[in-house]
């Protein structure tokens, strides 16, 4: 679960 929000969050980044 914590590495899924990791990676959302990275994507997040990615996505801006």
């Amino acid at each position: 679960m914590l590495n899924f929000s990791a990676f959302s969050y990275q994507i997040s980044v990615h996505q801006s």
